[in-house]
């Protein structure tokens, strides 16, 4: 706990404190506290009543909110209390000075009878401050009287320890250290019915420590130290000396001469009745001395000083008032403003009779009203006399050498006030610069300080005359005494001027340990280990050699999560978080002093989590139905795993490499499939599930369904509905024919059985195979087959019947062998043409011109600025100069590489590999399932018609991806993407416009701003950090956005069930044709829905009423140009939770409703 000594030293400048406790009277109480043998009360951790009794007492509380009464007369009562005594008469107890303990008295017998209250501990009492100098303080059971106060209490001390603590010294000179916590203190317990004689009272010192304390002086001269924290100080009756400390502090002298000192923070100074010094300190602070003549000085800050009745002098130092303007008010008395320091040349004085502008230095400003003189330099002037001077002082020459100077000796303008230490903790003090003046104009005084006696001043103290500043730390061993110490200023002359004061040393006593620099949050991922160690700077103990001993736990009491383990001896922490550790944590650590005095420290820790994939769960149970019957299925709960809470899964469907058949619908929403198999769509469906995370990992299931065919009530055979055209082999080539899927129908839609025979209905021939399950005839003829052969197809239904046709094959002759050349083109660009076979054409490295006419070819151009590559029919690969080419694959499976600066690239129907190269490139991409990936530059592709892939790099490129299952990876830069129909995954960095044709698609995009319209399809849209426009379309689409951006969310009657879930920024909803009126707010859940009225669509916004509000939309925008504010959803939820959405094909509101929710959609609504 700190003590007086501390309080001072935090005090900037005691150096205009000039009469504190006249008559050297806190040496008196230090020597009267300190020079008697304690009985020693200690109390528990928790909340303690300890009662001193007569005679001199030290207590000490610990932690808990503690009441301590020095002496005192308390009679509870209890028919419940189990002591000693069980009888069902009221029971008091009351202190016996001759029993040295609290006895029971019982209206059966007066005699004083013991009642063992271990270590003064008695009962579960409560109090509270309650009033503006009063108490209020209930027994557990009643209170049966208010007598609280004993003669020869003695002079007690009282350590509240940690806790919100009531104090009482009561008789007798206390000393009282409050602790941590908001603690009140009274040196007489004189508020009560009951009060006792002056010679009673006693001179009490007050320490409150951390917290917002009260105190409350009595009788005599008394000193409070409220310490850090808002603090409110009352000095009562004596010359009291009360020291605000850190805090915005309240502080009252009330009766009789006293010393206030605001200390740091925006205090407010009440001197009262008397001659009070009033101190500001650091901070804006307001003084008002009250009756009497007081002293006043606002420190540094902008302050309000207004002295009151009697002759006041209000002090301004430079630098007081730097950059700010201060005020004096005071119109009775005689009062005077004191300047120290400053030059008249550089001050200003302006105004007239009561009200003047004071600019005493470059910087400093007051602001004065009222009747003041004003002193500088040791010379008193009117208002009017110091505008004078100022003005003689800017024209007179400067002063010549007086070539004789008579040397005056300084004098002491403002003596020394007392000060006081606590032993074993570090105290300073400053000697005022305007304690010595100097008649001498620009005389320099050197300082010095010795004991009062002139010896040197002890070895622990010294004195620095630079800046005339105390400093020492007493030990804890010293001899319980005061110091007399002399300050003297010499001036060049080497005349002197002396003054002195009195420091009183107060015993040592447990130093609270100090919370240093608050904890840095730190972080960890889960399944990572991690350590921390709690810096040794954390905590300090002013005590020299205390040992802290530490313990943690989180904030709410509750112990460590069993990953995290704590070594109180090394400060560490350390442990593993798993995936269900995730979490932010408030641990407080404790440090604890041998003594019991703590301190606490709260370090916040994040353990955040990692994106674990999601895992496929229970199998999904094969589904089988017949043609006509209607499915509908849904994908169970635990079909997929995420471990990560509040992790949000999007599932998607599709056959092995297509999209789910028309007939069979699947609502990602619901996870729920749903349809009616057709005729003629028997057969086994392999339909993979997907479900993706928010940060884009997946996993899959398979999902396998059976569709029988129909039993017809009467079978009809099938029957041929397309003849087959002719066909044609060529010996020793490899040939195969596909029956064509409509050469057969079944009038049933049944699934047909299919074989082949030869017309007469023989065995094919050795060389020719059919396969029924892909209905292909396969085969290489030789030299020896038949010219022509006719062959029989037969399609059976399951009931027997069947049709069949016939194909009529004729096979040629094996063609003359084709060779294959290598040709060199020459540097004049002359044609090269390639034959029928594979050929290797090379061009110079000037621009050349190829074709590679039929057959697997290889051209590659070495160089030059234009060339002209066509590879004809056939598998070919092509390669581009430098230049700009022009590059063809033709018909065939192409590959095709281009190296110059900006190539046009063509490829024909086929499945192509196109790469381009650093320029800007033109692809125009034939029908086929093509791979193009072009590089930087500003690039346009075209894709037919397939299951593409196209891949481009930074720069601005326009991409049109065909029908088919596409996928689409732009990289940065400016790009403007479409697809056609299918179930296309486009990915994409920059700036884009992104347009998907119909299809279930999904769409990820990182930090650009971006367009974004998925067209038709259950669509999911994962939008990525810049300010996007985001559009579904017809579906039911989702909308994830993980970054902080602010979006704007596009809808449309008619898009269906739409969902948005991690919405940062500042986003909004725009209905594009849809009014105020129409829309419908209801909680669902945890969710909020939105409702387009008399219609199926919707908009489900996740998490809305979670605890974290990036899950709201911060505005609504209807057709009509109203607006929706994000704080005015809830006000429209309520109201409409009272009546039931309108029903579907209704679009307004009814009267009824009209009426009732007109008044909550105009004040929502703006």
């Amino acid at each position: 706990a700190r003590r007086v000594g501390d309080s001072v030293a935090r005090v900037r400048e005691l150096e205009n404190i000039r009469s504190f406790l006249t008559g050297n009277a806190l040496t008196v109480v230090l020597d009267v506290l300190f020079s008697v043998i304690f009985i020693f009360l200690q109390g528990s951790r928790r909340s303690d009543v300890i009662f001193g009794g007569a005679g001199e007492d030290v207590m000490k509380g610990g932690a808990g909110a503690d009441l301590m009464l020095g002496d005192g007369r308390y009679t509870p009562f209890s028919k419940s209390i189990a002591l000693d005594y069980t009888e069902s008469l009221t029971q008091s107890f009351i202190w016996s000075d001759t029993a040295g303990d609290m006895v029971k008295v019982s209206a059966g017998n007066y005699g004083l009878h013991p009642v063992t209250v271990a270590s003064g501990l008695a009962f579960r009492w409560t109090w509270d401050a309650s009033g503006s100098n009063d108490h209020a303080l209930t027994a557990p059971v009643g209170l049966i009287t208010n007598a609280r106060l004993e003669a020869n209490g003695g002079a007690d001390v009282m350590d509240g320890g940690e806790g919100d603590d009531w104090m009482a010294g009561q008789t007798g000179s206390d000393a009282m250290y409050g602790g941590a916590g908001n603690d009140v203190m009274f040196g007489e317990d004189n508020a009560t019915a009951t009060t006792t004689a002056e010679a009673d009272a006693g001179q009490d010192l007050m320490c409150g420590d951390d917290g917002d304390d009260r105190m409350y002086g009595g009788a005599k001269a008394d000193v409070l130290d409220g310490g850090a924290g808002n603090d409110k100080l009352f000095g009562e009756a004596g010359n009291d000396l009360l020291l605000g400390g850190a805090g915005d502090d309240d502080l009252s002298g009330n009766e009789d001469d006293d010393n206030l000192n605001g200390g740091e923070g925006a205090d407010r100074l009440l001197g009262g009745d008397g001659n009070d010094n009033l101190q500001g300190d650091g901070g804006n602070d307001i003084l008002d001395g009250g009756a009497g003549n007081d002293f006043l000085h606002g420190g540094l800050g902008q302050d309000q000083l207004q002295g009151g009745d009697g002759d006041d002098v209000y002090a301004f130092d430079l630098d007081d008032d730097a950059g700010v303007i201060s005020t004096a008010t005071d119109s009775a008395g005689a009062n005077t403003v004191v300047l120290s320091g400053g030059s008249l040349s550089a001050m200003q004085l302006a105004g007239s009779g009561s009200d003047w502008t004071l600019r005493y230095s470059a910087s400093d400003t007051v602001k004065l009203s009222g009747n003041f003189n004003i002193r500088w330099a040791g010379k008193a002037y009117t208002t009017a006399e110091f505008v004078t001077a100022i003005a003689d002082a800017s024209l007179a020459p400067p002063t010549p050498p007086n070539p004789d100077p008579v040397n005056r000796a300084p004098t002491v303008a403002t003596p020394l006030a007392d000060a006081n230490a606590c032993k074993g903790e570090n105290w300073t003090y400053l000697v005022p610069g305007f304690t010595f003046a100097d008649p001498d104009a620009g005389d320099t005084l050197v300082y010095s300080a010795t004991l009062a006696n002139g010896t040197a001043l002890p070895a622990w103290l010294s004195f620095d005359p630079a800046t005339r500043t105390f400093s020492g730390t007493a030990p804890a061993n010293a001899p319980l005494t005061s110091l007399g110490i002399a300050v003297v200023a010499t001036d060049a002359g080497g005349l002197k001027a002396s003054t002195s004061f009195t420091l009183a040393l107060s015993a040592a006593s447990n130093g609270v340990p100090v919370a240093g620099q608050p904890l840095a949050g730190v972080s960890v991922d889960e399944d990572t280990p991690w350590t921390y160690t709690v810096p040794a700077t954390a905590f300090t103990d002013p005590d020299a050699g205390d040992v802290l001993t530490f313990t943690a736990s989180l904030a709410n009491g509750d112990p460590l999560p069993a990953w995290l383990q704590f070594d109180a001896a090394t400060r560490t922490f350390s442990g593993t978080p798993g995936n269900g550790d995730v979490a932010n944590l408030a641990i407080t650590l404790r440090a604890a002093d041998p003594a019991g005095a703590s301190a606490v420290q709260t370090l916040a820790l994040q353990v955040r989590n990692v994106n674990d994939a999601p895992a496929a769960g229970a199998p999904l149970p094969s589904q089988q139905l017949k043609e006509g019957e209607a499915i509908s299925f849904a994908v169970p709960s635990g079909a997929f795993v995420d471990v990560d809470a509040g992790d949000v899964l999007s599932l998607q469907a599709a056959l092995v490499g297509a999209p789910l058949p028309a007939w069979l619908h699947f609502d990602a929403t619901t996870g729920v499939f749903s349809g009616s198999a057709p005729a003629g769509s028997a057969g086994a469906l392999n339909i993979v599930v997907t479900a993706t995370d928010v940060a884009g990992a997946t996993a899959r299931q398979d999902l396998h369904v059976v569709v029988t065919p129909a039993t017809p009530a009467t079978n009809n055979p099938p029957t041929v509905t397309a003849p087959l055209a002719n066909a044609t082999a060529t010996v020793s080539t490899a040939w195969a024919y596909t029956l064509p899927a409509g050469t057969f129908t079944d009038p049933e839609g049944q699934a047909l059985t299919y074989a082949a025979t030869l017309a007469d209905g023989s065995v094919l021939p050795s060389w020719l195979s059919f396969d029924a399950a892909t209905r292909t005839l396969s085969g290489t003829p030789g030299s020896a087959a038949a010219a022509s052969v006719y062959i029989r197809f037969s399609a059976t239904d399951p009931a027997g019947a069947s049709a069949s046709t016939v194909l009529g094959l004729t096979i040629t002759p094996k063609p003359p062998a084709t060779v294959d050349v290598v040709i060199q083109a020459d540097d004049k660009n002359t044609p090269v043409v390639g034959g029928s076979g594979n050929d290797s054409l090379t061009g110079s490295w000037n621009s050349s011109t190829m074709s590679g006419g039929d057959g697997n070819d290889v051209l590659v151009a070495l160089g030059g600025p234009g060339n002209v590559l066509d590879g004809g029919a056939g598998d070919d690969n092509i390669t581009g100069g430098w230049g700009n080419d022009q590059l063809a694959g033709g018909e065939g499976n192409n590959t095709i590489r281009a190296n110059g600066q900006r190539s046009e690239i063509t490829a024909g129907s086929g499945n192509d590999s196109i790469f381009g190269s650093w320029g800007d490139d033109t692809v125009n991409a034939g029908n086929g399932h093509n791979r193009i990936d072009v590089a930087g530059g500003r690039n346009a592709v075209v894709a037919g018609d397939g299951d593409d892939i196209i891949t481009s790099g930074w720069g601005d490129d326009t991409i049109h991806a065909g029908n088919g299952a596409n996928e689409v990876d732009a990289g940065g830069g400016t790009n403007s993407i479409t697809t056609g129909s299918g179930n296309d995954i486009v990915r994409a960095e920059g700036t884009n416009t992104i347009v998907t044709g119909a299809g279930n698609d999904l769409v990820t995009t990182t930090w650009g701003a971006d367009n974004i319209d998925a067209g038709a399809g259950d669509d999911i849209i994962h939008a990525g950090g810049g300010n996007n426009t985001l559009r579904g379309g017809l579906g039911n689409d989702q909308f994830i956005s993980t970054d902080w951006s602010d979006d704007r969310y596009m809808f449309t009657r008619g898009n269906g069930k739409d969902f948005i879930s991690y919405a940062g920024g500042q986003d909004v909803l725009a209905l594009e044709d849809v009014r105020f009126d129409q829309l419908w707010f209801q909680r669902v859940g945890n969710d909020l829905s939105v409702t387009v009225l008399g219609t199926p669509d919707s908009i489900l916004l996740t998490k809305w009423y979670g605890a974290d509000t990036q899950f709201h939309l911060e505005q609504f925008k209807t057709s009509d140009g109203r607006t929706l504010m994000e704080d005015k959803v809830q006000s429209l939820v309520q109201a409409m939770s009272a009546f039931a959405p309108p029903p579907a094909g209704q679009t307004t509101l009814s009267g009824a409703y009209q009426s009732a929710l007109a008044p909550v959609l105009a004040a929502s609504w703006h």
